[in-house]
């Protein structure tokens, strides 16, 4: 990985590991789940933690190991903290608007990578994070932006929770 899309991308997923873990947090407070509080607080408080060595230009990155890890994780404590009650029962446009991001990014790079007839874990400098750093020219405009938007979704997914409750 280059030092320009690490800096975009590690930043990127750890500062959206926070905004999602506020989330899974603010459900939690409002289920009155200490389970899901804690596990959000702590993968919250540990990517924020990182986030201080990662911001540009980074002097530490997740690499891909480390971004997969922190998606594992995220994933588990965010279908924690949206269970509706005991049964499990969970309500998935929630789930969507939280992951709206990620999912949509990672389906629209495999469409994109069959249509071109390429692997679709080869790599392209065609995310949308790339895209926006490309069009602004500025790192920390990019991530602004992108966290700008991760906060929208997590907002709205926190209320869109709430109201099913």
């Amino acid at each position: 990985m280059d030092p320009i899309t690490g800096a975009i991308v590690a930043g990127l997923a750890s500062g959206a590991a926070v905004l999602l873990a506020m989330a899974v947090v603010a459900m939690g407070t409002v289920a009155g789940d200490g389970v899901a509080i804690a596990m959000g607080a702590a993968l919250g408080g540990s990517a924020l933690g990182f986030l201080a060595f990662n911001r540009h230009p980074a002097r530490l990155f997740l690499g891909d190991g480390g971004s997969y890890f922190l998606g594992f994780l995220l994933a588990l404590t965010t279908l924690r903290a949206t269970q509706l009650d005991e049964t499990g029962v969970m309500p998935v446009g929630v789930l969507g608007v939280l992951w709206g991001y990620p999912i949509v990014d990672t389906l629209w790079a495999i469409v994109r990578r069959a249509k071109a007839k390429r692997p679709i874990l080869s790599p392209d400098r065609a995310h949308l994070h790339h895209r926006l750093l490309s069009v602004l020219g500025r790192y920390r405009a990019t991530v602004a932006i992108l966290y700008l938007l991760f906060l929208v979704l997590a907002a709205c997914a926190v209320l869109l929770w709430v109201i099913a409750r």
